[in-house]
């Protein structure tokens, strides 16, 4: 998995297992390892959102960062959510048995409960 991080300060880091640059003027998009857990705990990194899939890229997140002028809490959330939105698959109708489903018509007898009738544990 993939996560959303910055720097807590005016410093680029090289995440040692991948190559990525991590940038010093924008939140950056990596792969969550061991090494980027040690950065936050020397307090040179904060995440911003984890659980990101692996086939998500960084320029994806600075699509969303660009959409949001720069804003990053606005960014951040919008990215995630479009992410969690369910999605169709290609090719997929929208909605295959239409906006309401038929239900077949009610025996008016069997809905009718009388008042008089006792229920009783089988």
């Amino acid at each position: 998995m993939k996560c959303i991080v910055e720097t807590t300060r005016d410093i680029m880091l090289i995440h040692v297992h991948t190559n990525e640059s991590i940038h010093s003027h924008r939140p950056t998009l990596c792969k969550e390892t061991d090494w980027v857990h040690s950065q936050i705990s020397l307090r040179n990194l904060r995440i911003l959102a984890r659980d990101i899939p692996d086939s998500v890229t960084d320029l994806d997140w600075l699509e969303s960062l660009r959409a949001c002028d720069g804003d990053v809490d606005l960014a951040v959330s919008s990215f995630v959510a479009e992410l969690n939105k369910p999605t169709m698959r290609e090719g997929e109708p929208a909605n295959p048995e239409g906006v309401f489903k038929e239900l077949p018509p009610a025996d008016p007898v069997s809905e009718v409960i009388s008042p008089t009738k006792k229920f009783t544990k089988k």
